[in-house]
């Protein structure tokens, strides 16, 4: 009979020193989603207010403007700012909420059909933001791992 036992020399001094850093890591994974979560807040925001927009022209009364709308597929074009001021941003013991309180939100970021059959196609905004939104989040993520095992 052939037998092997590996183990580790001070593999109990590791634990305990891993664990007696474990609020730090703890601290630093807070950090990382609550910057993640603002900056996608900010980012969804901006979309909303600053385009691009390459859809109809609009003349608007009470007060006379005039409104470029966004193009299916480019985020929807603010023009009273009700959309963009729907958001909010909380924070929650283990994360953040990122919401748009404005009941059209829904609708122009996945498209809606009408029962009379007008169709809203998508013009989404929160979909690309969060794509680069779970990009940093990766990099955060990494950058307090690294720290953490130095």
């Amino acid at each position: 009979m052939v037998m092997v036992k590996p183990s580790i020399e001070g593999l109990a001094q590791m634990r305990a020193a891993l664990a007696s850093r474990q609020k730090e890591l703890d601290a630093g994974i807070h950090e990382a989603v609550t910057k993640t979560g603002l900056w996608l807040h900010g980012d969804i925001i901006k979309r909303y207010q600053r385009g691009p927009a390459s859809g109809r022209v609009y003349t608007k009364y009470s007060p006379r403007r005039r409104h470029q709308a966004s193009a299916p597929g480019q985020a929807p074009q603010t023009d009273t700012g009700r959309l963009a001021g729907g958001m909010t941003f909380r924070q929650l013991p283990d994360g953040v909420e990122i919401v748009n309180r404005v009941k059209y939100a829904r609708a122009l970021e996945y498209g809606h059909k009408y029962r009379t059959g007008q169709r809203i196609l998508p013009r989404p905004a929160w979909r690309p933001a969060r794509y680069k939104a779970e990009q940093l989040l990766d990099r955060l993520i990494l950058d307090v791992i690294n720290r953490f095992t130095r």
